[in-house]
């Protein structure tokens, strides 16, 4: 890998005009010089389009058409990027300044598979309400355990990126999941190549607000965590499973 990387950001985008062109401009105003910036729109009907439109010149590439949900959407982005580096910023949420330059410099200087970082909170006048904390589990057993109990590891979306060359070898995000399927696209992650690089500072600003997942589906979140501990826990030794099987996914 080259300085500087090529870094693709995807931005999976429906209905949330509102809040798009903060999203767009926390990644043009980077100013990062090797930039692939992809948007993938679901047909949105508010201000979306023209919104989009605006600043189609400085995008690589944009559709707007319907889709199978935003794992979906994602997906779609990851097969059309070419960079080094790849992540995706929801169409809420913003990268920080300087974030694609740090990590950037970061996988030059130590060559990780991915890597993440901490995250602000913010609500939706963009004050900051609070701080996000990555916490990295030890082993899969330690991540699946969590899973059982229908939560899962702050590891924070938008302040993660990887390489192209782990996208290939753990795959896309499976698109069965529809809530937690960025955890579980961290999880393959870890089994294949470990913990990744942390830096100890917020990389991009998280938007809680009325319409947001995280506000309004805890609980097919938590679902969903469950299902996925069910789904990998042959990662596990058989004395590991059987404790989940016994102690949680029966509870």
């Amino acid at each position: 890998m080259t300085y500087p990387p090529k870094i693709s950001v995807i931005t999976p985008s429906f209905n949330q005009g509102h809040f798009l062109e903060q999203t767009i401009l926390s990644i043009l105003n980077q100013d990062y010089p090797n930039l692939e910036y992809i948007i993938i729109d679901g047909g949105s009907n508010d201000q979306s389009i023209s919104i989009i439109e605006r600043y189609a010149t400085r995008l690589s590439f944009w559709v707007s058409e319907p889709d199978n949900g935003q794992s979906h959407a994602i997906n779609k982005g990851f097969q059309k990027a070419t960079g080094d580096i790849i992540g995706w910023i929801n169409s809420d949420d913003l990268l920080l300044p300087n974030t694609l330059n740090t990590i950037a410099k970061l996988f030059i200087d130590h060559n990780p598979a991915w890597i993440t970082g901490d995250c602000i909170e913010i609500n939706e006048h963009s004050v900051e309400t609070g701080r996000y904390t990555t916490e990295l589990p030890n082993t899969l057993y330690d991540w699946l355990n969590l899973f059982a109990r229908g939560f899962s590891y702050s590891i924070i979306q938008p302040a993660t990126f990887w390489t192209r060359e782990a996208l290939d070898n753990v795959g896309l995000l499976n698109e069965k999941w529809h809530y937690s399927f960025d955890h579980e696209f961290f999880f393959r992650l870890f089994k294949h190549y470990g913990s990744p690089l942390y830096i100890n500072q917020p990389l991009a600003a998280f938007r809680i607000h009325s319409q947001s997942k995280t506000s309004t589906s805890a609980k097919i979140f938590m679902k969903e965590n469950k299902a996925i501990a069910a789904h990998h826990i042959s990662a596990l030794s058989l004395n590991q499973q059987l404790k989940l099987r016994l102690i949680k996914l029966l509870k």
